[in-house]
């Protein structure tokens, strides 16, 4: 009897040897996987969402950098344009800063349409005012775009317009913003001040007119 128990044993350990092998070679693995596999999803959203975002933050870092880049170089080419067209009058750097259609607008009224035309506005002032200095008093810059507000001092001993000179000094304020091409050129001006104050600093009086 023990014989033939040992006997019928040896196939039941042969069986459940290869069951534990087909277990731990096929099943296993498979059940492994399947436990695992959620968390493994979880992991490589995860980790794709943590490079979305590195990848966000540096494109986002290289713009703002190109964008100071650009103001920078914006205010530089504004600090140029006053110092040199304006307080110095240097028609070669005024022609490097300006794009051919460059226009400005005073107070409302479009003086100047093109690059040649301005040069010529900066003319009047120049010969009514040599000694005339713009100053820039404060300064908003945002990308293509710059707010300053200025003043302006000078000596009338030129002909002003179709005006003598009168040899009264002057002292005025004023606004501007300047706008900027893609290239860093200045394209064009709009200028608010009170140009009654300039005339009355130059001697002219406002009358009170006359009512029927």
């Amino acid at each position: 009897m023990l014989g033939t128990i040992k006997i019928g044993l040896r196939p039941r350990l042969l069986s459940l040897v290869k069951i534990f092998q087909l277990f731990s070679t096929t099943l296993f693995p498979i059940l492994l996987c399947y436990y695992y596999l959620p968390l493994f999803k979880f992991m490589k959203a995860t980790k794709v969402v943590i490079i979305a975002i590195i990848f966000s933050f540096l494109g986002c870092n290289t713009s703002q950098k190109k964008n100071d880049l650009l103001e920078i170089t914006n205010t530089e080419n504004l600090n140029k344009y006053i110092e040199f067209c304006w307080n110095k009058r240097d028609t070669i750097q005024f022609k490097g800063l300006v794009t051919n259609n460059f226009y400005r607008i005073v107070n409302g009224i479009k003086v100047v349409s093109n690059s040649n035309e301005m040069e010529a506005h900066i003319n009047v002032y120049k010969t009514a005012f040599p000694d005339l200095k713009v100053t820039i008093n404060e300064t908003i810059t945002t990308d293509n775009l710059i707010c300053i507000q200025w003043s302006f001092t000078g000596t009338n001993t030129g002909v002003y317009g179709e005006t003598k000179a009168t040899g009264k000094k002057i002292s005025i304020s004023g606004s501007s913003i300047l706008y900027f091409t893609n290239d860093n050129k200045l394209s064009g001006e709009k200028v608010v001040y009170n140009e009654l104050d300039l005339l009355q600093q130059l001697g002219y009086s406002l009358n009170t007119p006359i009512v029927e």
